[in-house]
């Protein structure tokens, strides 16, 4: 129900053995726009969701790093919406950052509406922005539309 430790014990027959459970703190939230931490994540989102809604494909394929054949076909999916389709992009719906102790990321929605042959199209694919820390800062490492975002 709360952080701290606990040691938990269990008796059957003559056996008794034990284990300690530590429950940590839920992480905080970044405490002010100010915050430098907040600034370099910022930077980095908005160089994702600026390829987007450039539709520079070569910088978003820089920055996509796939980790699956599915995370590829979302880019090809994506460049020919922005291609062919010519979507007109949103404004961007920020979530709120995860920072862990060497990696970071900030989801966020892009809307995308545009016309296919066979009538108006619209979607919200939810992109990832991830980071690692290097020499004590935040560097994005990818970003890349999310599975569960059905795009």
């Amino acid at each position: 129900r709360a952080p701290g430790s606990v040691r938990i014990s269990a008796t059957a027959d003559a056996a008794t053995a034990w284990i300690r459970l530590t429950v940590l703190p839920r992480p905080t939230p970044l405490a002010s726009p100010a915050d430098p931490t907040e600034g370099r994540l910022a930077v980095g989102v908005e160089q994702c969701y600026g390829a987007v809604e450039a539709g520079d494909l070569t910088r978003l394929q820089a920055l996509w790093h796939p980790e699956s054949g599915a995370d590829g076909d979302r880019l090809r999916r994506l460049a020919r919406v922005l291609r062919e389709y010519r979507a007109v992009v949103g404004e961007r719906i920020d979530h709120a950052p995860v920072l862990g102790p060497e990696s970071a990321y900030i989801e966020f929605g892009v809307p995308l509406r545009w016309r296919e042959p066979s009538g108006p199209r619209a979607s919200t694919p939810v992109f990832r922005a991830e980071f690692v820390r290097a020499a004590g800062r935040w560097e994005l490492s990818s970003c890349r539309i999310l599975r569960s975002s059905g795009f």
